[in-house]
């Protein structure tokens, strides 16, 4: 790569002809201008830029007797394996978080030999970007080697990473890449479902029972019936994974496709609460219907319903403050104050 020129440093020197006489003047105030010595690849990466990158690998030692006086990270990203290998699964993780596909390039084509974190594919997969996924496989070296699951603790967060059981020499070339349930069911959550689905067709991860659970809870909560049923044990239901904090878009498909509300009783009392909260009357109505010659203890229901008609209250929403509109009426068999 030829000398760094600053677009400013050319600028202030084309206004400077007695100082222009040297070829590698404005290469040398570039030089002492930037970039720092203690700017890291991962923080250089942050700002989009391959020349930046360019310019912080070049700017860097190639081995230990080149180092130069003092301590700064320019003497160790290329000369120390650690470091090295722990800046590009750092960098690896913003580019993709950020979906820059030539950044990516970039780190593949200058560092060999190495693994990429799930973490990264996770951030990729959380944010949409599947051009860099679907990098990440072309370019995977562990694509077709048997692999083996290793636990990961990240956080409060635990999850299992598929790696390639690669050669003990192999230092290349390219990289090699740990899949994971992590970033399906990250992109679950994040409501990516393509690129879930994308993940759970072409990387070779297995999913453990608790991963497969997980995205299960994401789907049925997102409302992503066709995934979940995609991955259903034979003997379950999507009705075994639904949650207490559903949005109503999705309690709707619910009543459409399932019968849980009907088989839960407690559940459906949630439910029209949440629905009540929502000021949606009509969704109140329906769930109430389906319990409406129900025997059993409606302590739930009442509950429920006294938060709903609170809640009714602070907005004043006059039809949703009638007994007979949350439906509770033939539900209950005592009655009960409500506080505005």
């Amino acid at each position: 790569m030829p000398p760094v020129l600053l677009q400013v440093v050319a600028l202030v020197l084309r206004y400077r002809p007695s100082v222009t006489c040297s070829p590698v003047l404005g290469a040398l105030i570039s030089q002492f201008l930037g970039p720092s010595t203690n700017l890291s690849l991962r923080e250089a990466a942050s700002f989009g830029s391959t020349r930046l990158l360019d310019w912080v690998w070049d700017a860097s030692c190639t081995s230990e007797a080149s180092r130069t006086p003092g301590w700064s990270l320019h003497n160790y990203l290329r000369s120390e394996p650690y470091y090295h290998h722990y800046q590009f699964q750092e960098a690896l993780q913003v580019v993709a978080k950020r979906g820059e596909l030539e950044m990516l390039q970039w780190l593949f084509g200058h560092f060999q030999g190495l693994e990429v974190p799930s973490e990264a594919v996770t951030k990729a997969a959380e944010n949409g970007h599947l051009p860099v996924l679907k990098y990440l496989l072309e370019h995977d070296q562990g694509r077709g080697v048997r692999h083996e699951l290793k636990e990961v603790k990240v956080g409060s967060d635990g999850f299992a990473d598929s790696v390639p059981v690669m050669p003990p020499d192999w230092r290349g070339p390219g990289n090699v890449v740990r899949w994971g349930g992590h970033a399906i069911r990250n992109a679950v959550l994040r409501e990516h479902h393509d690129i879930a689905r994308w993940l759970l067709d072409n990387t070779p991860h297995q999913l453990d029972e608790r991963e497969r659970n997980g995205i299960l809870e994401a789907a049925v909560k997102g409302g992503n019936f066709e995934l979940a049923r995609s991955l259903l044990p034979l003997d379950r239901g999507v009705g075994e994974y639904v949650s207490r904090w559903m949005k109503i878009a999705v309690v709707e498909q619910l009543m459409e496709t399932t019968d849980v509300l009907k088989k839960d009783q407690e559940f459906a009392a949630m439910m029209l609460w949440n629905a009540a909260l929502e000021g949606n009357l009509d969704l109140v109505q329906r769930i109430a219907k389906l319990h409406e010659r129900k025997k059993k203890k409606n302590d739930e229901w009442l509950e429920r319903w006294e938060w709903g008609i609170g809640d009714a209250c602070k907005r004043g929403d006059l039809p949703m403050n009638s007994h007979e509109a949350l439906g509770v009426t033939s539900l209950m068999n005592t009655p009960t104050e409500v506080t505005h």
